[in-house]
């Protein structure tokens, strides 16, 4: 199990509380204990299938401690590994960190332009070459948006990583220079200068979480405004809309919004998420395709942040955890070496669908 990490955290860790959900691993733990219980034959293999992911994403982690996926690099799939057992990180988790170190490093210092660009260190290095086109000291009708929302990608990743690593294990585990929290401070001034509304939802709500965890900024409710109010086209934006919503509200965001997402959310998840019959929830999902484990990672981040009775009152079962940890079992493959993969929509094995279905499987068992 994936239980001692987390549970250093407890209610002393104010940083964590304050962000509580943030990571869905982290909502798990500080909910109440009977509403994140797994049957333990379903925890069983969870557990198996956790440590086959993380198996094979640390196969093809890069020596620099970066990950190639959708043609950049990463530090995302580190997520995976949030939670393990130690003092210190496991290895995967300690090259991503050191590797989001040497790529947060190579940043100037925001321009003082007054544009929302900030540029990087001449020569950029392989630590940095994704993140080169981000944001040069040009105007964005010259350097166009999409250099801003990849390296606003690589920005939020970097700093979410980093920051969630110096809080769960010994920060000197890491042996980095520069110092690691100097960075973020850093880090937490370029992330306020991005638009959300230029950012995919996903590297959006990746961004949002990232400020919660640096230390020195207290919660801002109304930066989670941008995110909820974009028209849905997914279950993945749908689901981080619908969080973004309650973080906005603050535990007061209107019944109504909420219980309209999740009830979006169960009429295109299929009979995933629903009680009702084919007749009673109609076939959007199957008109749509499948599943996979991104959306089902921010829809168990929505559905553990609401309340159980709008829950209820949408039609989504109480055991949706479990019907959730079924599916991700059930569509783990074989990588061909010890390790297990998941697919994406080419059924191709998915770098970013793998480190999904771990990171949920992992916090479902909790």
């Amino acid at each position: 199990m994936v239980s001692g990490a987390w549970a250093k955290l407890g209610s002393a860790n104010a940083l964590w509380v304050r962000c509580y959900a943030s990571s869905f691993a982290v909502s798990i733990l500080l909910s109440p204990p009977a509403f994140a219980v797994l049957p333990i034959s379903i925890r069983n293999e969870a557990d198996v299938a956790v440590e086959n992911g993380r198996r094979h994403l640390e196969a093809v982690q890069q020596e620099d401690g970066f990950w190639t996926m959708d043609g950049r690099t990463t530090v995302l799939p580190a997520f995976a590994f949030l939670g393990t057992d130690g003092e210190t990180p496991p290895a995967p988790l300690a090259a991503a960190a050191r590797a989001a170190i040497a790529r947060l490093a190579r940043y100037k210092p925001p321009s003082t332009s007054g544009d929302v660009a900030f540029s990087l260190s001449p020569k950029p290095s392989s630590a940095s070459r994704d993140v080169a086109p981000l944001l040069f000291d040009t105007p964005p009708s010259v350097r166009g948006d999409v250099a801003e929302r990849q390296g606003g990608v690589s920005l939020a990743e970097d700093t979410l990583i980093l920051a969630a690593t110096l809080s769960l294990y010994n920060p000197d585990a890491l042996g980095a220079s520069p110092s690691p929290r100097g960075l973020l401070a850093a880090a937490r001034t370029r992330l306020l200068r991005l638009d959300s509304a230029t950012q995919p939802p996903s590297s959006a709500w990746l961004a949002r979480c990232a400020l919660d965890l640096i230390p020195g900024r207290p919660e801002q409710p109304a930066d989670w405004a941008p995110l909820f109010s974009r028209r849905l086209s997914a279950i993945k934006d749908c689901a981080i809309a619908g969080y973004a919503r309650i973080r906005h509200g603050v535990g007061a965001a209107p019944p109504a919004a909420i219980l309209a997402h999740l009830r979006w959310l169960r009429a295109h998840s299929g009979d995933l998420l629903s009680n009702l019959p084919p007749s009673a929830r109609g076939d959007v999902a199957e008109q749509q395709g499948t599943v996979y484990p991104e959306d089902l990672y921010f829809s168990a981040v929505f559905l553990d942040a609401s309340p159980p009775a709008l829950v209820a009152t949408a039609g989504i079962p109480a055991d949706w955890r479990s019907r959730i940890a079924q599916r991700l079992v059930a569509t783990a493959r074989s990588d061909g070496r010890s390790g297990s993969v998941w697919t994406d929509s080419n059924n191709a094995p998915s770098l970013r669908q793998t480190l999904y279905a771990v990171a949920t499987l992992a916090a479902l068992g909790e």
